[in-house]
């Protein structure tokens, strides 16, 4: 992502970025952690609802 900082100023050719960042597993790690938050919560919710029926 540094190229698109650098991207057309006269740094261009100075700044190297040997690894170009895809957006696609970060993107797959926060939703990934989403779901895990989300069987937690109902968990939680189970556990606390066994005894109210």
């Amino acid at each position: 992502m540094t190229h698109l900082l650098v991207d057309g100023t006269a740094l261009e050719s100075a700044v190297r970025t040997p690894y170009e960042a895809d957006g696609e597993p970060v993107l797959r790690a926060v939703l990934i952690a989403a779901a895990a938050g989300a069987f937690r919560t109902g968990t939680r919710l189970r556990e606390d609802a066994e005894g109210l029926v």
